[in-house]
């Protein structure tokens, strides 16, 4: 990797880092204050309206982002207008099948076939919440291909900019209006306000050549020829990463369920911060590396492994030990169950450390890999869960849910003996970081009851 590519890389992954960070601290603290104003079954509505919306839209995923990013015609006009114009057309079919999702929801509710009156499925708002916070797919359909083009180009800091400033003002607008109107809805309008000043500010704020209506029927076979394993491993990665709030929506309370989203989103939030990472530094420096055929993509995996595997593995120990005293210092009494659920939840994180593998696998060519791991997480999910449910109760199919991700870790590991790519001493010599991690959360724990004393 020459130099000009390494500080491409170190300036990109510093603004990605700190962008994340204050991105998710911002989150957490309207988490704090929103909780404090809501009760927990608001936060259950939001759960199921969040996992439909983002299913429909992961469900019409046919990797136009990806091809952009990966293609030697990336940079094309005819290329990106073609692929935006699909992504616009997509942003409404998303948002019709939303609809008819609605309507279906308001047929079942009519008719009594949701029976147990404390799931979230019976909540009479859920149909309208759903059509409402749709209609953002429809927004965000018209953000402009600048986006993909930077982060095609690892020119992150413009990205991070917008997602931080309509973050801001979104975050701002949803406080002040749940403070004088403690309902769902500021969270609705929020939401869509927020699409709506991201959208804008793609196209006002990147510099570039801006978007319109193209269509080249070869160019839309290619993309749609790249994007049908993009479509297959975004509809399972669905079901695999996104079942086990709409399993346990049917399963437990509306109460349950909020107080099961506090220990969500804090695990989610380290997740999504790895996967991010990946997808938006990692995949496009593979890619570039895999295009000039430098032959140093493998090494360079490996290399980026060795500094993301000790720090994940350092956090998922750190968090198991600590998740109980997390909640109970931030959170109100209500939520003190979370902090239980939040420690088995954080087994998890291991293995989201080798989610990095499917992206060597896809900057390779072999984007079948992925859809295998999200199709083989799905079944068990969909199988093991309401069975463990039954047997062994709400911690039970916790445990089922955070341990579903090693799925992910065999199948990898079997893709990576295949195109001999593995190296074992490297996948596992890191694993001990996490007794260090609970090692260091414990001395955390005594040090907080000794200064509270």
């Amino acid at each position: 990797m020459n130099n000009s590519v390494k500080n491409k890389v170190i300036k990109a992954s510093a603004w990605m880092i700190v962008g994340y960070v204050a991105s998710q601290a911002l989150r957490f603290s309207g988490n704090l204050i929103l909780t404090r104003l809501l009760i927990p079954e608001m936060f259950a509505l939001m759960a199921v309206v969040s996992v439909i919306q983002h299913g429909v839209l992961m469900c019409s995923e046919i990797g136009l982002q990806t091809n952009v990013i990966r293609h030697k015609r990336g940079e094309d006009e005819e290329f990106l207008n073609t692929a935006w114009t699909i992504e616009v057309i997509r942003g409404w079919l998303s948002w019709f099948i939303m609809i008819a999702i609605a309507g279906a929801l308001i047929y079942y509710q009519k008719n009594n076939i949701v029976e147990d009156l404390g799931s979230v499925y019976y909540d009479t708002n859920l149909p309208l919440l759903i059509i409402i916070s749709g209609f953002s797919s429809v927004i965000t359909g018209f953000a402009s291909t600048k986006l993909w083009l930077a982060k095609r180009s690892l020119q992150l800091s413009q990205i991070t900019i917008i997602n931080l400033v309509t973050q801001i003002i979104s975050l701002g607008i949803i406080v002040i209006w749940t403070y004088f109107d403690r309902t769902i809805w500021p969270m609705v309008y929020g939401g869509l306000i927020s699409s709506l000043l991201f959208m804008l500010s793609s196209h006002l704020y990147l510099k570039g050549k801006k978007n319109f209506f193209f269509f080249d029927k070869n160019i839309a076979k290619e993309l749609f020829k790249f994007g049908k394993w993009m479509f297959l491993s975004a509809v399972f990665t669905f079901f695999a990463l996104n079942s086990d709030r709409l399993i346990l929506g049917k399963l437990i309370s509306s109460e349950i369920l909020g107080i099961y989203m506090v220990a969500f989103f804090l695990i989610h939030a380290i997740k999504m911060g790895i996967r991010k990472y990946s997808a938006s530094v990692i995949f496009p420096l593979l890619s570039q590396l895999h295009r000039d055929s430098t032959g140093k993509s493998k090494d360079l995996f490996y290399k980026i492994r060795q500094k993301q595997d000790i720090l994940i593995f350092f956090i998922a120990g750190f968090v198991y030990v600590t998740g109980p005293t997390i909640v109970s210092v931030f959170y109100d009494s209500r939520y003190i169950q979370a902090g239980e659920i939040l420690q088995i939840l954080s087994v998890s994180l291991i293995g989201v450390s080798y989610s990095l593998g499917n992206t060597m696998m896809t900057t390779m060519g072999h984007p079948y890999i992925g859809t295998l791991i999200v199709l083989s997480r799905a079944i068990l999910l969909w199988a093991s869960v309401p069975f463990i449910f039954m047997y062994y109760g709400l911690l039970g199919a916790i445990w089922a849910i955070s341990a579903n991700i090693f799925i992910e870790v065999i199948v990898i590991w079997g893709a990576f003996l295949k195109f001999k790519v593995i190296n074992w001493v490297k996948e596992i010599y890191l694993l001990p970081f996490v007794g260090v991690g609970y090692g260091v959360g414990y001395a955390c724990i005594q040090l907080y009851k000794w200064l509270n004393q």
